[in-house]
């Protein structure tokens, strides 16, 4: 009964020693990096544990792809920078990546979005100073009337000195 008993201890941790690597050979993780982009950003795209040199992602809705993920040097891992276009629309992407030769597939998800416009300077409310000018116009009108109310000021205070 002894034998018996080692035998299926030793037969179970061959069998689940052998099984362990063949399940995380088939276990791939997507990483993104950053998962909120803007459009026309660059988004890192990683898959680990692919033991292949490369790796295919696809993006849905497909304004990007198929992308192909290439090896690192001296790891399991692929990669790829992969630039979002600019006329992308906003909103959630899955992003679908399986190793080459593998059917093992890892989603992850991608939010784009779009800038605001930035404007190149501020509203043009009507005044002379606001419509892209030096306002020179506007400094020379204040000196002349600064000037005028100057010699107003100067007759006025000599006509009350000599009266």
């Amino acid at each position: 009964m002894r034998r018996l008993l080692t035998a299926l201890s030793a037969g179970t941790i061959l069998a689940l020693g052998a099984g362990t690597p063949a399940l995380a050979a088939d276990n791939i993780a997507l990483v993104v990096e950053p998962q909120l982009i803007q459009t026309g950003g660059t988004v890192k795209l990683t898959a680990n544990n692919c033991k292949g040199q490369t790796a295919t992602a696809t993006f849905s809705p497909s304004t990007v792809g198929p992308v192909t993920l290439n090896q690192s040097v001296g790891n399991n891992s692929v990669w790829a920078n992969v630039v979002i276009p600019a006329e992308a629309a906003t909103g959630v992407y899955t992003i679908t990546a399986n190793c080459n030769g593998s059917d093992v597939k890892a989603t992850q998800s991608l939010y784009v979005y779009k800038a605001a416009p930035t404007p190149s300077h501020g509203p043009n409310t009507g005044g002379i100073a606001l419509d892209g000018g030096s306002g020179a116009i506007m400094t020379a009108t204040g000196v002349g009337i600064a000037g005028l109310g100057g010699i107003v000021g100067l007759l006025a205070w000599r006509r009350r000195r000599d009266a």
